[in-house]
């Protein structure tokens, strides 16, 4: 994992990470729920 000098260097690039997060996020939620609509149309 992360070294605690690397998250104290991470912890100033903490919006851009956390967009980043949120935006993996968001894209893993709309291809679950892309497959979901696929599965429910079988």
């Amino acid at each position: 994992m992360f070294s605690i000098s690397h998250v104290k260097t991470q912890s100033r690039h903490n919006q851009n990470y956390e967009l980043i997060q949120l935006f993996s996020v968001w894209f893993w939620f709309a291809k679950v729920s892309r497959v979901k609509l696929l599965v429910s149309q079988t």
